[in-house]
C-alpha cells in the first residue's frame, strides 16, 4: 500500500532526477543518482514522524524554493 509520503518522495525524486541528467548528463553520474535517492531517503523518513511542522508538506515545498533559487528564477 502506497502512502503519501511514498507518493512525494517519488514525485520530487523523479523530478530532481530529471533536472539533474538534463543538467549535468554523464558528467556527474554519481551526483545525478544520489541527489534523487537522498531526497526519496528524507522525505520517507520525515514521513515516519510526528513533527507537526517539518512534515513532508514543508520539507518539500523548501526543496523546491530552494531548486528555484539554485535556478535563478526566485
Amino acid at each position: 500500500m502506497m502512502t503519501l509520503p511514498e507518493l512525494a518522495a517519488d514525485a520530487l525524486s523523479k523530478f530532481l532526477g530529471e533536472y539533474m541528467q538534463r543538467r549535468f548528463g554523464s558528467s556527474q553520474t554519481q551526483l545525478v543518482e544520489m541527489v534523487p535517492s537522498i531526497a526519496r531517503i528524507a522525505l520517507e523518513c520525515i514521513g515516519n514522524s510526528d513533527a507537526l511542522y517539518h512534515n513532508v508538506e514543508h520539507t518539500m515545498l523548501v526543496t523546491l524554493a530552494g531548486h528555484a533559487i539554485l535556478r535563478g528564477r526566485a
